[in-house]
């Protein structure tokens, strides 16, 4: 790698190491609902919803901190085409729907657009390990996409009782667009299935699960009947989702990327 390129690289690790650690701060402060973390957001929700807003911010520095350790900075393609789909759709619904909003919506509208960018230029950014994902794990991630796409227009479209638990009409919106730009993450390591980015992928679905995973459980207890199936449906997805990252991140050596030497051809399934 010529030196300029390398020092480049470089600056994208520092500069996601950075985002990870802010993002880490983010997600601890909705998760424990945290009074400066509540305050971001635009409208007064439930503590599920704020656990929720806090495993996504998990999933997103986990991520980054995965690329920024491993210096696999052609993974970010994935990322940026997430971004660039949830905040487009945020900033449209806060422009178009609720004029209180507005400016906010104009500045997300204006990060939507820097994504927008930053997935152009990723796509030059060079490749450490192309090998082609693991069978188990591009199925998997086909399913997750057709699913969170689903939930993700439900909830754009005002379909009551599609979460687990109660959420208001503006947070429905914008959790339909997280959702949606997360069918966007995924479905791109299925159509392009490089194992570089499908384990970033990996480690953010992990870190959401060590977040929700328990007080999902715990919400068995008091979910009303009308509601008590889609929870086991989340469940089934999340449980489903962290033995995959364990399996694949933790204990296949082939695929873990740390502890062995470097794998030459298929990710072992």
């Amino acid at each position: 790698m010529p030196a300029g390129e390398g020092h480049l690289k470089a600056q994208w690790r520092w500069m996601l190491g950075a985002a990870g650690a802010l993002n880490v701060v983010l997600a601890a402060g909705f998760a424990f609902q945290w009074s400066w973390a509540v305050q971001l957001w635009p409208w007064e929700t439930g503590r599920l919803s704020y656990l929720f807003i806090g495993a996504m911010l998990a999933a997103v520095a986990a991520g980054a901190i995965w690329i920024a350790v491993s210096g696999e900075t052609a993974s970010l393609t994935a990322g940026f085409l997430n971004l660039a789909v949830m905040l487009g759709g945020i900033a449209g619904y806060l422009l178009v729907s609720v004029p209180d909003y507005r400016g906010l919506g104009a500045a997300i509208g204006v990060l939507a657009l820097v994504n927008v960018g930053l997935l152009v230029a990723s796509r030059w950014l060079p490749v450490a390990d192309s090998r082609p994902v693991p069978p188990l794990v591009r199925g998997s991630y086909v399913l997750f996409a057709g699913v969170l796409l689903a939930v993700g227009l439900a909830l754009i479209l005002g379909v009551d009782g599609v979460m687990p638990w109660p959420v208001e009409p503006p947070t429905s919106v914008v959790f339909g667009w997280v959702f949606v730009g997360d069918a966007f993450y995924f479905a791109h390591s299925a159509v392009w299935p490089r194992w570089n980015a499908a384990r970033a992928q990996l480690w953010s679905f992990l870190a959401y699960d060590v977040v929700i995973l328990g007080p999902l459980a715990l919400h068995l207890t008091a979910v009303g009947s009308d509601l008590l199936p889609n929870l086991v449906v989340y469940l089934t997805v999340c449980v489903f989702s962290a033995v995959l990252g364990v399996h694949y991140l933790v204990l296949n050596p082939h695929t873990r990327g740390w502890g062995s030497p470097a794998t030459v051809g298929p990710a072992a399934g």
